[in-house]
């Protein structure tokens, strides 16, 4: 029993010892995942912006794009990536839900 004992206590020591490293990585993942979907919800409400605009006014469309990119670009220039590409998956993802025809547009704004 005193072995079994021995054997609990010196295992929860090294958990223990460990515990202050993995604490500061789980941190570290858990904030990267927020600021992942903070990207994901700035992108879905700068698409919202669309929604009740006229696939024709491509004046209008132009404007709100370059807003839009405007806040995914501190993405880019702050080095974050994965953060960059998920507000823009997040955009046209609810873009083409919420309005298809102004989606169309953009995309092709996109690609002039």
């Amino acid at each position: 029993m005193r072995v079994k004992a021995s054997i609990i206590l010196s295992t929860l020591l090294a958990l223990a010892s460990c515990s202050p490293a993995a604490d500061k990585e789980i941190e570290q993942g858990e904030a990267a995942a927020a600021g992942v979907e903070a990207a994901i919800m700035q992108g879905r409400t700068a698409a919202r912006a669309f929604i009740n605009m006229d696939p024709a006014d491509t004046m209008a469309i132009q404007a709100k794009l370059l807003e839009a990119r405007a806040a995914q670009s501190k993405y880019i220039i702050a080095g974050k990536r994965d953060h960059a590409e998920a507000f823009d998956t997040a955009f046209l993802r609810t873009l083409k839900a919420v309005s298809p025809d102004v989606a169309n547009a953009v995309e092709t704004a996109q690609s002039n």
